[in-house]
């Protein structure tokens, strides 16, 4: 499947240094996400993206 994002929505990398992983645990794993500030929530995983991960299904030997 291919997916379109708008250019709004998403660029590709071009500075260096902006980036911050953010981790904590979720349905009792620990997840890391890499953000931008204005994307989002730059310091914690936001209920939104909570939500989605608590709730998507992921098979057991999965790997996201």
């Amino acid at each position: 499947m291919l997916v379109y994002v708008e250019s709004h929505y998403y660029k590709e990398r071009t500075r260096k240094g902006v980036y911050q992983l953010i981790s904590d645990y979720v349905r009792g794993v620990s997840v890391e996400l890499e953000v931008v500030p204005g994307l989002f929530s730059y310091k914690h995983i936001d209920e939104g993206t909570r939500l989605l991960i608590e709730y998507a299904e992921i098979p057991e030997k999965g790997v996201v």
